[in-house]
């Protein structure tokens, strides 16, 4: 009796910690596990065990890039600052816009403002962690 040319040669679980390690990176996982990326697409589109991966292990990095993200700005740097301004701090007037560089465009839209905004934001940031990094801890309680 001749093999099923379509047998899984991988356990699901093993595609799918391969993919969470690799952050969901499908050909990543695949060199990891040995195999090609349109066998790991297969494993995701049958196993529900490798979709959920695919998504935990996007959600990881970015959990993790965030945090980065975070301590960079807490630690001054300006071109984190600016990042962050540029895409979480539109909705607050933050942000690229292509009229930005024109004599019309209104205050808080020139490169000076821009940079000028971000270096108060994270002066506020390293304010504000340097108090809480400051706050006595709570004595216990009997």
């Amino acid at each position: 009796m001749a093999d099923n040319p379509h047998k899984e040669h991988f356990d699901p679980q093993q595609v799918a910690e391969a993919l969470i390690a690799c952050g969901g990176i499908k050909r990543a996982a695949a060199r990891m596990v040995g195999c090609s990326h349109q066998t790991i697409y297969t494993y995701i589109q049958n196993h529900e065990v490798c979709r959920e991966a695919v998504e935990e292990g996007v959600e990881t990095v970015l959990d993790r890039a965030e945090f980065n993200l975070v301590q960079g700005i807490q630690q001054g740097h300006e071109g984190y600052t600016k990042y962050y301004l540029n895409n979480k701090g539109a909705r607050r007037g933050y942000g690229f816009r292509p009229e930005a560089n024109g004599a019309d465009s209104g205050p808080g839209t020139t490169t000076e403002d821009y940079e000028a905004g971000a270096r108060l934001v994270a002066d506020r940031i390293t304010r504000l962690s340097a108090a809480i990094d400051a706050r006595p801890l709570p004595e216990n309680v009997d």
